[in-house]
Parts: structure tokens; sequence; C-alpha cells
């Protein structure tokens, strides 16, 4: 009796739960988009090969794909799936909206079930309200904000007129009166610039990033006037505390080195114990004191919060120092570019940070002679345009891949054991339809968060769809595994940085690579797809574009061959943009490719700069680098080592001629050169006679035979 075909649609589910409200503070602190997500087998068999896929739309996610090898029968698995919320997105949005998250669960590539869910987005300076998790708040709190500059030096000026000794710069020795001058003269500056507000209900989800704003604009809500104060408490080196409730928003701060031991607190009565007269260890103030309508010195404002306390204005409290130490950080700032919306780092928010030092120029000619290997590589270089070395063409055997520049590209894979391969996102297809072949990492500075939280996660984006990245992939993977059947050499490389050079004699426009990084290309994990792996060789230069920019445009930089290694990419780009900056168009670029790159003469040369150290080994190898006419413990012989009657000389010879069939008859290893006219045809024939009469067997290689009839004479004798 046949057996029932399992329909496994009937047997396999997928359910969990998302959080309702998302914004990049979820992203920036990690928080997990899915609060649970689950598969259950509730058949009474094994499960395998089953492949589980969560997307989003516009963009809201990374991409995600997950192989299982097995589900066990009538159980339930928990999918930890990282964070998967995309900050390119997240940076990017303007308004509330409301985005569908979709999850495919595929057994053997055929969809046996699917779940969506709907999750409200935030635009970037938005908190999801008291509803939502308040200790995001602290990532609103951004010490580094220019305002702070600002207000740290309006505050030095209060205190002076106070006539207040204190350096700003956290907590000195054990002065709580010190420290609490300062709150008061943050108070103080802030009510100089006569604040308006504006409403906002922290019930539901709030703009409370404006603190940017709030000194050019001289508006904020109560919110919005608590972080800006809150920052630059930071900012000066104190620990601030965000107190609020349903009705009521406001700051504190300790008044020595301390913290609560809990980032968010429901127990406001040790709030207000902390803030009683006779244990001063915080101090409190109403913000709503600070807007331009209210008059209330700080002493004043610190009893209208006790009284808001006791009346119960209050329910919750943020520490900002247990914060930091429980890694809720400052989110970033973000800045408009003509490009879009570009988030910044600390470094490059900070109006405090130093310059990057300029790159001092190195002499990169080779000034001395090279050594003679080196000389024999040279010579093996295939300086035609057939070279992709000179000649990069970005065509159906090359993978243009998702980079913010070659340092990260390089850096990704040196971090990560494979990255795994991943077609363009919709985003980058629409980049890709651009065509930007090289200067495309100019396009994507916006999204330089995405692709390295990509890169963490072991993906290698690039611009390609799916059905090109897979065609390349393959002839990428056969090209490289014929190279190394046919003569165990690897030709693929991850290419980082390009020079855009013109050709002197059409004035063509050319691509060369820069720098290459050997790699290899292997099945992914999971089976689907690929992956590339990053060998054991260190990273090199481009010889070839090396040795024919000495040529043809007598730029010498093959001395650049000798510092690369311990360089960044981009100090390598750097040091070839200033060698070149002379040249009319020239450009470098700081892209990165995946490709095979070979030439004609590329085996040989391979084998010679692999494998020099074993050449040399032998004497006759060793004698040529060395500049040697004699073989190492050779004695030279003349006319008088060997006996002139067993030696025939069928055409005449001198001193030096008779030393060479001398060692011929020796068995001797050596190099016969002269001038021409010297006689050295005349002395092959005699060494090949001598060679004859001892029943040797001889082999005559010529270039030119019409050069030498003296030998075929040899072979008529």
């Amino acid at each position: 009796m046949a057996q029932k075909i399992k329909k496994w649609e009937e047997w396999l589910s997928l359910s969990g739960e998302t959080a309702k409200v998302i914004s990049y503070a979820d992203y920036f602190a990690r928080r997990p988009l899915f609060t649970s997500l689950q598969i259950k087998n509730a058949s009474d068999e094994f499960v395998t090969g089953l492949t589980l896929t969560i997307s989003a739309d516009n963009g809201m996610l990374i991409p995600f794909e997950k192989s299982f090898e097995e589900i066990p029968f009538e159980s339930v698995i928990k999918v930890e799936l990282g964070n998967i919320l995309s900050p390119f997105y997240f940076s990017s949005v303007e308004e509330v909206k409301e985005e569908r998250i979709y999850a495919t669960l595929s057994k053997d590539k055929k969809v046996v079930c699917t779940a969506e869910w709907t999750v409200k987005t935030l635009p970037f300076d938005f908190w999801q309200g008291i509803d939502g998790d308040p200790t995001l708040l602290a990532s609103f709190v951004r010490p580094r904000l220019a305002d702070c500059v600002k207000l740290q030096e309006e505050i030095t000026v209060q205190l002076k007129k106070w006539n207040a000794d204190f350096e700003l710069g956290g907590y000195v020795g054990n002065d709580k009166n010190a420290v609490r001058r300062v709150v008061a003269g943050l108070y103080a500056t802030l009510r100089k610039y006569a604040i308006a507000k504006k409403d906002a209900d922290i019930t539901k989800p709030v703009e409370a990033g404006a603190d940017v704003k709030i000194l050019s604009e001289r508006k904020a809500s109560s919110l919005e006037m608590a972080i800006l104060a809150r920052s630059v408490l930071e900012y000066v080196g104190l620990h601030p505390i965000l107190i609020f409730g349903d009705r009521e928003i406001t700051c504190g701060v300790w008044l020595y080195d301390n913290c609560f031991l809990d980032t968010v607190s429901d127990d406001v009565s040790r709030l207000g114990a902390y803030a009683s007269d006779g244990i001063n260890n915080i101090s409190c103030f109403d913000i709503e004191d600070i807007f331009g309508d209210k008059n209330s010195a700080y002493t004043t404002s610190e009893t209208h919060f006790k009284e808001k306390l006791t009346a119960g204005y209050y329910d919750k409290y943020v520490d900002i120092r247990r914060s930091r130490i429980s890694k809720i950080l400052p989110m970033p700032l973000r800045a408009r570019s003509i490009k879009g919306y570009e988030i910044l780092s600390e470094e490059d928010a900070s109006p405090q940070s130093a310059p990057v030092d300029l790159k001092e120029h190195q002499n990169l000619a080779l000034d001395s002679e090279q050594t003679k290997d080196k000389q024999w590589e040279r010579r093996l270089l295939d300086l035609s345009m057939k070279n992709p070395l000179l000649n990069f063409l970005p065509t159906k055997g090359a993978v243009q891949l998702l980079a913010v520049n070659a340092d990260s590209a390089l850096d990704a894979l040196e971090q990560e054991s494979e990255l795994t391969l991943a077609p363009a996102t919709s985003d980058v297809l629409e980049l890709a339809k651009k065509k930007v072949r090289f200067g495309a990492s100019a396009q994507v500075k916006s999204m330089r968060e995405l692709i390295a939280l990509e890169n963490r996660s072991g993906i290698l984006r690039s611009y390609l769809d799916e059905k090109t990245l897979a065609e390349t992939v393959t002839r990428l993977v056969k090209k490289n595994k014929e190279a190394d059947e046919e003569s165990g050499t690897k030709i693929l490389y991850l290419a980082l940085g390009f020079l855009k050079w013109y050709s002197r004699e059409d004035g063509g426009e050319h691509y060369a690579p820069l720098v290459l990084q050997p790699v290899t290309i292997k099945k992914s994990k999971g089976g689907t797809g690929y992956a590339v792996v990053r060998t054991d060789e260190e990273i090199s230069v481009n010889y070839t574009l090396l040795e024919y920019l000495k040529q043809e445009f007598n730029i010498d930089i093959r001395g650049l061959d000798s510092v690369v290694q311990g360089l960044k990419i981009s100090e390598i780009l750097a040091m070839v943009r200033m060698e070149t900056v002379r040249m009319r168009g020239w450009e470098v670029y700081d892209d990165a490719y995946l490709s095979a790159f070979a030439f004609a003469r590329y085996q040989m040369w391979n084998d010679l700069r692999e494998n020099i150290d074993e050449f040399s080994k032998n004497d006759i190898i060793r004698a040529l680098l060395d500049n040697s006419l004699m073989l190492s413990g050779e004695e030279r012989l003349d006319e008088d080592g060997v006996r002139p009657e067993t030696t025939l000389t069928p055409l005449p010879a001198d001193a030096s001629q008779w030393s060479a069939i001398a060692l011929s008859q020796k068995g001797k290893s050596f190099v016969l050169h002269g001038p021409p006219g010297t006689g050295k045809s005349q002395t092959i024939t005699n060494i090949i006679a001598n060679a004859l009469l001892m029943k040797n067997e001889c082999f005559s290689l010529q270039k030119n035979k019409p050069r030498f009839p003296s030998l075929k004479s040899a072979w008529i004798a």
C-alpha cells in the first residue's frame, strides 16, 4: 500500500510578535524587532531543508535569510534574528509611517507557510512616548552638540558674576554647593534666551531631538528643553537625571559622583528623599520655569519640583550615568547633504575634534638598481592593453561591491571569516541604474552605517541583481578553477582602489586596479549562494601598473611595493594620487571589485615571484642572480686543463674558446656570451663535435637558424 505523502503546509507554522513602534533609536540601541519568533513542527517526523526569509516594504529591514538543517518532530524552535533594522531607512524617515513585515518559510524552495506583521516607524529624532521604552531617552542626550560648547562658555561667565570659583570638568572634591551652582548657572543661562514653549504630548510618539536648533529658533517643548539641559550637564562632566510622568517632564543632577543602580525606576519616593533638605544628594528643578513666560530663581524652581513630585506629577526617572554604563550611548547627529541624509560620527559632529593630520610625501622611486629576480619579473609583465591590470573593464567578469570606501571593504573581509555575496536591494539597484562604475562610493556615504551593519552580519552586497550575480560568480569560479588545474595559480582578487589614466597614443580613458587582495569563492553557509574568503596571502600593489607608469610616463612609484604592508588602502591611494596629481584628467577612486586578473605570461611571472627562493638553490640560477660567470666553488679551466689529443677542434679556437670546450668536456654548466664576431658559433660547433665524440646526446635550440650555418656542418660531419 502506497504511503501517503505528507503535506508540510498542514504541519509547519510561523508565529511571532514585533515591537509596535520602531525608530532609529531602537536600531542604535540594538533593540530587537521581534520580541518572539517561532517555527512549529506539529508533525511526527523530523523536517529538513527549511529556509526562513524576512523582508519588509521600502527597505525597512536588511533582507534576512536563515537555513535550518532539521527541526525535530512535535517541537517549536525560537529564531534569533539579530539587528536587522536598516539604519539607512530610519535615518531617512521624515514622517510617521506604517510598514509591513513579511516572513516566508520554504522547504526545498517551495513556500510552505507565511506570516505578516504591521509596525509603526518614526522619524529620526522621535521618541516613542511614555508607553514606549523610557531607557531610549538616554540616546537623545547628546553632549557633543555645538550648543553645549556655547552654553558651557556662558555658564562660566555666569559663575564668575556670582564669584563662584569652580572649574567646569566633572566632580572635584565633595563640594555639593559648587556642583549646584553649575546647575543654577545653566538654568540662568537658558533663561536669558527667553525660549518660547511649544506643545508636545509625550503620551504619543514625539520629537525629542530638536535640541540641535533650540537656541537658534528660541522655541522648544518641555521634553526637548529637558534633553538639552541634560546634554549640557553631561558635557560638563556631571550625571543628570530625567524625571517624567504623564503630564510633566523635568531634569535633575547628582551633586556628587554617583548614580542609581537601575537605568529606569519608578521609585520616585527615593528620588524625593535624595533631593530633600538635609540629604541633598540630588538637585532637581522644574523645567517649565526656564521658558520665557516664567520668572523664578533656581531655588524657587527647586521648590516647584518638590511640590509637583509630592502632587504625583512624576512617576519614573532615567539615570543617564547608569544608562551609559549599560551601553545606551548618545545617538549620532543627522545632516542633510546633496546625496540625502548622512549620519555623522561623534568626531564628524564635534567642533572640538582636532583635524586629521595631512599625509606626508614619501619618495616612492627606485633609486637603486633592482635585483636580478625583480628585473626578470618586470620583463615578464604584459604591458599591453589586453592586460586587465592596465585596462580593467567592469563587464560580465567582475562584481562591483557596495562599499563606503576601500578601507571598509578590506576591514570587513579581515574581520569576518567569510562574507556572503548578496544581490542588490531595491535602493542599490536604483543606484546601479546610473551605471557609475567608478566613483560610486561617493553615492553611498549616507548608507555607510547600513553597509557596516551588513558587513558585521557577514554580508557583502553587490550592485548586481540576483540572476546576474549568480551568473558572474559562477563564471569567476570556473575561470579560477581552470587556472588552478592548468598551472596551479589562483587568479581571483578583491581589487581595491582604481586609477583612471589616459593613453599617450590615442588619449583613450583606461582604469587600472591599485591594490589586490587574493581571495577565494566558496559555497556560503547553508549551501545557498557564494561567499568570499580572504586567503593567507598579503595585499599587494599592481606591479604591472607601476612598471607601465615608469616606462610610459616616467612616473616612478615602484618603491610602493616595499612599503605597502601595514598601510591602510586609503593611505596607498593617497600616495598614488599625490604622484599623479599633475596628470590632467587622472583620478584615483576608492571603489572595490571582485574579479579575475591574469595576463599572457602570468603563470611564468607568478611562478618566478612565488618560488624564487626555491629556484635560487640551483647553482646556475644562483650564479645568474649573483652576476657571476662561474658557479659556486668552480675552478676556471684553460687549454692545459684537458688533453689536446682527446679534443676535437674542427674549427680554430683561441684560449678563451678552448676554456669553454674544456668545461663542456668536464660536464660543467655555463653560459657562453660575447659580442658579435668573437667566435661563439665556431665554439658551439667544437663543443657539439666533442659531445658526439663522447657519444653524448645534443640538443640545439636556435632562435635564428640561418645565423649558425657552422652548426649544420657539425651535424653532417
